[in-house]
C-alpha cells in the first residue's frame, strides 16, 4: 500500500477493544477515527473478567488507575463438586505471580473509562455511524473507501490508509469483506443469568468466589460485580435450547425461570 499505514485509520465500532486499540495508536502518534453503529447514550450491559494481561495493557494506557477499584478484585477462581466439595483453585491473577490480580468489572464502567481517554486525547469518535460496505480498496495503490450512513439516514463516503472492523459477532466488516464465506453459526446453548447479592444467595462468610459448581446438568457459576464482591453476584448456567429471533428472546416468553435455574445443575 503506497499510502502510509500511519495515518488516517478508521475503526469500525466503538465498544472496549476499538477504544483500547485507538488509545494505543493515540500513544504512539496514529491519528485515527472511530464509528460507532450505536448512539453514544446506548449502554453496554453485563461485566467481564480482566486477567492481568488485558489490566496491563489497560496500565499502559492509564487507565487501570481509575478503573482498579470500580470493581472486584480476585486471583482463584473455585471449582466445585455437586456435594459443595472444593476440587481445584484456578489461579486468573495475584501480584505476586503476575503482577496484577483478576479485575472483574461492569462493561459500561470500562467502556465509559475508555470513553473519557478518548475524550481526553482528542480520538474522533462518530456514534450512529453505521458502517455499510466497503466502496473501493486498492492493495497496491491508495487508501480504502467506505461507505456510512450518518444519524439523519444520509449515506456518505470515508477514506483511510487502513480499515479495522471492530464491530462486533456480527460484523459487516468481516461478513462483506473480511470472510463473507464464514458466517456466525449459533452453537445450540444459551446463558440464563440474573443478578442477585451474596446476602440473598445465603452464602457463608467463607464460601469463595468467583466459584462454578458441577453437577449433573452442568455446572453453575457465581461470580461478583462490585467492589465489595457482596452487593450483587452474576449467578448463572448454560443450557441446550434452539436457536431463537429477536422476537423469540422476549424474556416474558422465555420457557425458563428461577426455579428451573437453580435446579439445572443439581
Amino acid at each position: 500500500m503506497s499510502s502510509p499505514i500511519a495515518s488516517n485509520i478508521a475503526i469500525i465500532g466503538g465498544g472496549l477493544a476499538s477504544l483500547t486499540l485507538a488509545l494505543s495508536l493515540h500513544q504512539r502518534g496514529i491519528p485515527c477515527t472511530i464509528y460507532e453503529a450505536r448512539p453514544e447514550s446506548a449502554s453496554t450491559p453485563g461485566a467481564l473478567m480482566l486477567s492481568p494481561n488485558a489490566l496491563r495493557i489497560l496500565d499502559s494506557l492509564s487507565i487501570y488507575p481509575q478503573i482498579r477499584d470500580l470493581g472486584f478484585n480476585f486471583s482463584t477462581v473455585a471449582f466445585k463438586n455437586a456435594a459443595e466439595e472444593t476440587t481445584d483453585l484456578y489461579h486468573l491473577g495475584g501480584a505476586a505471580q503476575y503482577t496484577y490480580p483478576c479485575l472483574r468489572i461492569y462493561r459500561q464502567t470500562l467502556l465509559l473509562a475508555l470513553r473519557s481517554a478518548a475524550a481526553r486525547a482528542g480520538i474522533a469518535i462518530h456514534y450512529s455511524h453505521k458502517f455499510l460496505s466497503i466502496a473501493s480498496t486498492s492493495p497496491t495503490t491508495g487508501p480504502t473507501t467506505f461507505a456510512v450512513q450518518t444519524p439523519d439516514g444520509r449515506t456518505t463516503n470515508a477514506t483511510a490508509s487502513l480499515l479495522v472492523g471492530a464491530d462486533g459477532i456480527h460484523s459487516r466488516v468481516r461478513t462483506q469483506h473480511v470472510a463473507p464465506s464464514a458466517p456466525a453459526h449459533y452453537e445450540g446453548r444459551v446463558a440464563i443469568t440474573f443478578a442477585i447479592s451474596r446476602a440473598q444467595a445465603g452464602l457463608p462468610a467463607d464460601y469463595p468466589c468467583p466459584v462454578a459448581i458441577h453437577g449433573a446438568g452442568g455446572a453453575f457459576v457465581l461470580a461478583p460485580q462490585t467492589p465489595d464482591g457482596a452487593a450483587e453476584l452474576l449467578a448463572g448456567t448454560q443450557v441446550a435450547h434452539p436457536e431463537l429471533d429477536r422476537d423469540g428472546l422476549d424474556i416474558e416468553a422465555f420457557p425458563f425461570g428461577i426455579p428451573l435455574l437453580v435446579n439445572l445443575f443439581m
